[in-house]
């Protein structure tokens, strides 16, 4: 993969181990980011983490895409 990467990652994902998530993150040329959601499933990253998923994806986009 040649591209930016984000991963967002519950650490209570029953679906996708987090070290699993962890693997692709580590395996991952850079630019990379990686943000844990404490106490998130694999579908409610976004009701769970509030604040930090709505920061880690503005981030990436601030340091990925021109004008962001």
């Amino acid at each position: 993969m040649r591209a930016p990467l984000l991963v967002l990652h519950g650490d209570a994902d029953e679906v996708v181990p987090y070290r699993q998530g962890r693997a692709v993150f580590d395996a991952a040329p850079e630019p990379k980011a990686f943000a844990a959601i404490p106490g998130a499933h694999h579908n409610d990253l976004l009701e769970v983490g509030g604040e930090t998923y709505w920061r880690a994806w503005t981030g990436f986009l601030a340091a990925h895409v021109p004008g962001w």
